[in-house]
């Protein structure tokens, strides 16, 4: 096993490629140092406690956060497994460690970021908290599981659910009862032919038994399988978005933002814009798209929805004198009572009301990891996509609120199913073509290696004309008659070498196949329900552990 140490200035971070490896970026062994910077940054800069949230300072509003976001998570995690390691903890003084992650079935390099958060919060005394962003949408209702045979896998997609559309996580309650009961044991028969044994058949009686308690299917996954992290010894608690979105500190961020929102859509956009051109992106919509300034308002980077429809939408404000009027421009509405000079009380109520009548509003990704990472806690872990989004988020912190952001770690892992390989790589394919490619251009090498071949005098007079014009002189007058010629004898000498070619082509498309059979079999990014509990185990517990 290795880990990957890369500094924490790095622009791009990349998952390790050898197997059961892990990164960790900044090292490990300043991890320690990056939470002291942080905590002192955030508690005694005078930039961040000199700044004003419309009514409350920075420090009152990281206080008042702190007291409502572990609150909630020990109320919310206790209600499926024990919480028992916090006590006694000091919650106004202890070091707060973040990580946050959509509430599905990942691959095992995020679950490594989650024991990471784990150690980190035990080697500080402090409290390791994950963030359930069940404000997103699943990419999926499925999970991609290979199968067939090791000569010959594929991908098989098994559906775990049924809806007409997309919807988030939290408005995800099952649609097929009869499809998400029995997704474990066909996601087991499925992975059969290499993983007889999938942790699925364990920990899929655990997510039926919490969904009889919870109606939100993320939910039921996430705390399946936070119980096995309990199990295993990892000490977190977890906390969805969709509730510490109701709190009055979160809400108080998002009027703060929404009543600056011109600012920010400024800030937001021109970063963005200067990120795609550092990065060679042209797309508009990569990494996120802009934010939309048009005759419907100004784009938020916050989505809304309602109880009635559950399809989610970009919140758009208008300004009506005092007022903004928050809509997704199509059938809600919300008026909300926000100015830049304004105290946000009044705002703070209309929030709460509209989340009472069923509005639902939620940040989007920079925005939730902004939250987080100055309000919520003393350092951030982040997965690999993550840390890429959040050079975004710092930018954007500075140029907003005119002070700099707290620093975050970024640590991942590979971890391959455990099935034997065929051995054989992309690279040994480029080795065949080069060979077939020397084969149709080169032909006369390859006969010059075999002096004995039966009928050497038909091709040696396609040889030595070959050699002959290759060693006259190129010019401007001989140049095409000359590359034809060339061509001519390459042509006429492929009868001689088409055994050898007719071999190599044979060879290439076995390799292919084993390539293509490598390429399905160590595809890193395969749910953690498909692998071995032995093998998860020791790679999300004792590999972090060593690491750290």
């Amino acid at each position: 096993m290795s880990v990957a140490r890369i500094e924490n200035d790095r622009t791009r971070w990349v998952a390790p490629v050898e197997n059961k490896s892990l990164l960790f970026a900044p090292p490990v062994s300043q991890a320690a140092d990056l939470l002291a910077y942080n905590r002192e940054l955030l508690q005694n800069s005078p930039a961040h406690s000199g700044y004003d949230f419309q009514g409350r300072t920075f420090d009152q509003i990281v206080r008042s956060t702190r007291e409502e976001l572990l609150q909630g998570a020990v109320a919310y995690t206790s209600s499926y497994r024990d919480v028992s390691f916090i006590t006694g903890t000091d919650f106004s003084t202890a070091p707060v460690i973040l990580g946050g992650h959509q509430p599905d079935l990942f691959h095992p390099g995020v679950w490594a970021k989650n024991s990471a958060v784990s150690r980190c919060a035990q080697e500080s005394g402090g409290v390791g908290l994950q963030l359930l962003i069940d404000g997103d949408v699943p990419k999926s209702f499925g999970v991609r599981i290979p199968t067939g045979t090791p000569e010959r896998p594929y991908v098989e997609h098994v559906q775990l659910d049924q809806h007409p559309r997309q919807l988030p996580y939290e408005q995800w309650t099952v649609g097929n009862e009869s499809l998400f009961k029995t997704f474990g044991e066909r996601a087991a028969r499925t992975v059969a032919p290499f993983v007889p044994e999938p942790f699925v058949q364990s920990y899929w009686p655990k997510v039926l038994a919490r969904l009889g308690e919870v109606s939100q299917v993320g939910l039921a996954l996430a705390q399946a399988r936070h119980q096995v992290e309990g199990e295993w010894g990892l000490s977190t608690l977890e906390l969805p978005q969709s509730h510490f979105s109701r709190s009055e500190s979160f809400r108080w961020f998002t009027a703060h933002m929404l009543a600056h929102l011109p600012r920010l859509q400024e800030v937001y956009n021109g970063v963005l814009a200067e990120y795609r051109l550092r990065n060679h992106l042209r797309s508009q919509a990569q990494p996120v798209p802009d934010l939309r300034a048009d005759d419907s308002g100004l784009e938020a980077p916050f989505w809304i929805w309602g109880e009635s429809d559950s399809q989610r939408r970009p919140l758009f404000c208008r300004h009506r004198g005092d007022t903004l009027l928050l809509t997704d421009n199509k059938t809600l509405e919300w008026v909300l009572e926000a100015t830049p000079e304004g105290d946000l009380d009044t705002a703070i109520e209309q929030l709460a009301a509209a989340e009472e009548a069923g509005v639902h509003i939620r940040s989007r990704a920079l925005l939730t990891t902004m939250f987080a990472r100055l309000l919520c806690g003393d350092l951030f872990v982040h997965g690999i996509g993550g840390g890429h989004y959040d050079q975004l988020t710092d930018e954007i912190i500075t140029r907003f609120f005119g002070f700099p952001p707290p620093r975050y770690m970024v640590v991942s892992g590979t971890l391959r199913l455990p099935v034997r390989q065929s051995g054989a790589s992309p690279d040994d394919l480029r080795a065949i073509d080069r060979q077939l490619r020397d084969v149709r251009f080169n032909p006369d090498r390859l006969l010059a290696q075999n002096q004995t071949s039966a009928g050497r005098s038909d091709f040696q007079r396609w040889i030595d004309e070959k050699r002959n014009w290759i060693e006259t002189p190129l010019t401007l007058e001989n140049g095409s008659k000359r590359h034809q010629a060339i061509e001519r004898c390459n042509l006429a000498l492929q009868p001689f070498v088409e055994a050898a070619a007719a071999s190599l082509r044979t060879e290439r498309r076995e390799i292919a196949e084993k390539v293509a059979a490598s390429r399905v079999l160590t595809d890193r990014d395969y749910a953690f329900c498909l692998f071995p509990e032995p093998l998860l185990r020791e790679f999300v517990l004792d590999r972090v552990a060593r690491a750290m």
